[in-house]
């Protein structure tokens, strides 16, 4: 009971703290969740550390910090495409700090240290892009960047619930022993719901690119739950950290957004 209170408290704060900061201005989303960034890579990073290896952790937050304000900027229209080739430099930096490391895992540690580039700092700085003045319309809206929150927070949280409820089946026991497909059913039910929901409230885009984009957030919100928690399997982790008590850390957090951000921007970006 004590920790369903606290997951209630923890999750209303936090998504109150979203929402007010969309509603805002760009300027605020970009900042909190530029802080979510440096978290989550930390994070990670400490996660994968070990005896077998040593990512950089210093020229990866660095790294991870520029991609993360060029993208947002870029998204903001306050600098031009051309400013985005700094991160090249970022990431040879990578290497070749890696050269004095004096490591004899210098792979695996420049692999680690760009998959926390590609798995966090990218899915969360594409975010900007969602709302941004000329991405979808000339102006900033919120309501694109409201719409995905509401229906992956519906997916989440009702697969939880489902899973709780009726979950019997697993859906992948060997990585993700208490994820089962009645929970996911039932999260991908409640998902398309919040779809015809935002569609008729709040973003009015058409349920057709709604319903879309709700099977995307349920197909790769479920491959990023999963790959999440092999990597905490593989790693030997219950949690990937406690700044969210009740939820667990960042990656714990946002492990369905890590790899559906990324597909929903592709849609709007090609489709919409």
């Amino acid at each position: 009971m004590k920790n369903v209170i606290q997951r209630t408290v923890t999750g209303f704060i936090f998504v109150v703290a979203i929402i007010c900061s969309i509603h805002w201005n760009p300027y605020p989303f970009a900042i909190l969740f530029l802080l979510f960034t440096f978290l989550g890579q930390w994070e990670f990073y400490k996660m994968v550390h070990s005896k077998r290896m040593s990512p950089q952790f210093i020229i990866g937050l660095i790294s991870g910090f520029v991609l993360y304000v060029t993208l947002a900027l870029k998204a903001l229209l306050i600098i031009p495409d051309h400013f985005l080739l700094i991160n090249l430099l970022m990431l040879l930096s990578i290497y070749i700090i890696e050269l004095f490391s004096g490591s004899i895992k210098t792979v695996e540690n420049v692999s680690f240290n760009i998959l926390g580039l590609v798995y966090i700092v990218i899915p969360f700085a594409l975010l900007n892009f969602f709302s941004a003045p000329g991405f979808l319309t000339d102006a900033y809206n919120p309501s694109v960047l409201i719409g995905y929150f509401i229906i992956l927070w519906s997916y989440d949280i009702f697969a939880y619930l489902g899973g709780k409820t009726f979950g019997k089946h697993k859906l992948y026991a060997r990585i993700s022993p208490f994820k089962t497909w009645e929970g996911t059913i039932t999260g991908g039910i409640i998902a398309l719901v919040a779809a015809f929901l935002v569609s008729k409230y709040i973003c009015q885009m058409g349920f057709h690119h709604w319903g879309i984009i709700a099977l995307i957030v349920i197909l790769f919100g479920t491959f990023g739950d999963l790959f999440e928690s092999m990597l905490k399997r593989n790693f030997n982790v219950k949690d990937a950290g406690t700044i969210f008590p009740g939820h667990g850390g960042i990656l714990d957090r946002f492990d369905g957004l890590f790899f559906s951000a990324p597909a929903v921007f592709v849609y709007l970006i090609l489709i919409i």
